[in-house]
């Protein structure tokens, strides 16, 4: 068991959202380790859950590209 540092972005329920956080990782040439997804059960909430090697930037990508990052999930 290990513990790691992802970045959890709110994003609607849209299609398009997922391609707009992609986008930003894209435009800042992030590397990606891992994604995920969740949402609840009424599927009004979703989220998005990345892993990166350093996180800093795409903090700052996503925080410029105008998602709400979550934090303590």
């Amino acid at each position: 068991c290990s513990k790691t540092t992802v970045i959890a972005a709110q994003v609607s329920t849209r299609s398009d959202s997922l391609a707009a956080l992609l986008d930003a990782v894209e435009k800042q040439q992030l590397s990606v380790e891992y994604m995920y997804a969740m949402s609840d059960a009424a599927g009004k909430f979703s989220a998005l859950i990345f892993r990166f090697d350093n996180p800093d930037p795409a903090i700052a990508a996503f925080t410029q590209a105008g998602f709400k990052l979550i934090s303590d999930l």
